[in-house]
C-alpha cells in the first residue's frame, strides 16, 4: 500500500526554510518508523508549464507499507507521536493537510532500451523529477485512456497510477479519485518531452481546479 501525504507550507515560513527542514530534521525522523518500507519526498518547485495552482501543496510524503492495517497505524506509532507530530506544527499548514491511502492499478515502464535505461530507476538513483496529478473523479475519468499514451508521447520513463485503497476507504470519502505520476530523469528531460509535444502536454494538465497537478524533485530516503 501507498500513502501520500499532501504538504502545504505554513505560510509564514520562507520555501528554502521549509524544503530544508523537511529534509533535516523532518527527513531523518521518518526514518524512524520502522514499518514504512520505502519513503520518499517529493519537493514542489516552480515550473512556467503550471499555473498558480502547483504551489497548493509544498511538498509530498510518499511512503510504502506491506498492509493497510501498517500503514492507517501511524497515527498511533510511539515514534510518530513524540519525533515527527511535534515537529510537523514548525513548517506544514495543518489545516490544509491531506492525504491519500492509495493501491497502484497500473504501473508501466516507458524506458527507450538505451545503456543510460537499462541502468535507470527511481529506485536506484537518488533524485529523479516527476509530474504528480491529484485527480477529482471526474478528471481520473477523462485521463484513465490516455495517461499512458501522453506520457509516452513527453518521453516520460515511468507511469504510475494509484487509486484510492477499497479496504481504507469503505465508509471515509477519500481526497481524491485517483494520483497519476509520470518520472523524467532529470528536468530537463521534462522539459525536452514538453517541448517536443506540447499539445500532448496541455492535454495532460488542463484538469479543474479540484485536480493539483506539480512538479516536484523525488528525493529517495529509503
Amino acid at each position: 500500500m501507498r500513502f501520500f501525504g499532501l504538504i502545504p507550507r505554513k505560510p509564514d515560513i520562507t520555501p528554502q526554510w521549509f524544503h530544508d527542514h523537511y529534509r533535516y530534521p523532518h527527513g531523518a525522523l521518518g526514518l524512524g518508523l520502522d514499518a514504512m518500507k520505502h519513503y520518499v519526498q517529493s519537493h514542489q518547485f516552480d515550473t512556467p508549464l503550471l499555473g498558480e495552482q502547483q504551489r497548493r501543496f509544498e511538498a509530498i510524503a510518499e511512503g510504502w507499507y506491506d498492509t493497510p492495517e501498517a500503514g492507517t497505524a501511524l497515527s498511533t506509532n510511539s515514534h510518530y507521536v513524540a519525533h515527527l507530530l511535534p515537529d510537523e506544527g514548525l513548517f506544514v499548514d495543518l489545516p490544509r493537510l491531506k492525504w491519500l491511502y492509495a493501491l497502484e492499478t497500473q504501473h508501466v515502464e516507458l524506458l527507450s532500451g538505451t545503456e543510460a535505461d537499462r541502468r535507470w530507476s527511481p529506485e536506484s538513483v537518488p533524485t529523479t523529477v516527476k509530474l504528480l496529478q491529484f485527480l477529482s473523479e471526474s478528471d481520473a475519468a477523462t485521463l484513465a485512456g490516455d495517461a499512458k499514451a501522453l506520457g509516452a508521447s513527453l518521453a516520460a520513463k515511468r507511469f504510475v497510477r494509484s487509486e484510492p485503497h477499497p479496504s481504507v476507504y469503505q465508509v471515509d470519502t477519500p481526497a481524491y479519485a485517483a494520483v497519476h505520476e509520470y518520472w523524467w530523469p532529470t528536468y530537463s528531460d521534462l522539459l525536452a518531452g514538453q517541448e517536443e509535444n506540447p499539445e500532448a502536454w496541455e492535454s495532460l494538465v488542463r484538469l479543474g481546479a479540484d485536480s493539483p497537478s506539480l512538479v516536484a524533485q523525488a528525493e529517495r530516503y529509503r
